[in-house]
Order: structure tokens, then sequence, then C-alpha cells
């Protein structure tokens, strides 16, 4: 009887770890996205500001 026992927490901490796995994969795709889409609106901003005589390079006094 232990070990039916046994097999069955090993079950379920292997299938609550495979959903935390994939809840955790999901959330960090979904991140992912997100932030990569973020970036792009930024540098999409920062080629439309004109450059600054620094950014040239002019001397600086």
């Amino acid at each position: 009887m232990d070990n039916d026992n046994s097999v069955v927490i090993v079950n379920g901490i292997l299938i609550a770890g495979i959903l935390i796995a994939i809840i955790l994969f999901v959330v960090v795709g979904h991140m992912n996205r997100r932030l990569r889409a973020e970036l792009d609106q930024m540098k999409s901003e920062l080629a439309q500001e004109p450059e600054s005589e620094e950014a040239i390079g002019a001397p600086r006094d």
C-alpha cells in the first residue's frame, strides 16, 4: 500500500512540475514579445530624432 501511495505522490510532483514549466514558458514568451515590441518602438523613436552635434562627431569645447 505504501508503494502505491509513493507512486501517486511522485506522479503528482512530476505533473505539477510539467505544468509549472509550461506556465513559465508561456509567461516568459509573452514578456519577451512585449519587450521586443517596446524595444522596436524605442528604436524607431530614436531614429526619428535629429542627431545632436556630439553624436555626429563635432569637436566639443
